[in-house]
């Protein structure tokens, strides 16, 4: 698969917006790992674990990361596919509900600010 990603266009910004593909299906997933593992959350730290702000719902994912760039997030959509994983997002926690919580991989939002639409497209 070929993930795709449109970011927003700067008024300020002389250049029509531009939409960037991040072909990452040949990637091995060792090197997957080699590049997520900046963003990826540690066992030990207290972030591993989510609760939401009513801290009515607690879960402790297999993994959690923390991308920054939209290739990361196309690298833990692709691990994920690949290791046949959930991704649940999870922003500041402020739904009363279990909606973030999963035993996969959970991609946190908190370094992100510019994604504005994701669609996946089978090749």
């Amino acid at each position: 698969p070929l993930l795709h990603y449109t970011q927003t266009h700067s008024a300020m910004s002389s250049s029509p917006p531009a939409s960037t593909a991040y072909p990452v299906a040949h990637l091995t997933t060792e090197r997957i790992y080699e590049l997520l593992a900046p963003v990826t959350v540690r066992a030990d730290s207290s972030r591993r674990s989510f609760t939401n702000w009513g801290l009515s719902f607690t879960c402790t994912p297999l993994s959690v990361f923390e991308p920054a760039t939209e290739e990361q997030c196309a690298l833990v959509i692709e691990l994920a596919r690949r290791e046949g994983k959930t991704v649940r997002a999870a922003g500041m926690g402020h739904s009363p509900s279990d909606l973030a919580c999963t035993r996969g991989f959970m991609l946190r939002t908190e370094k992100l600010n510019a994604v504005v639409e994701v669609s996946a497209r089978v090749s």
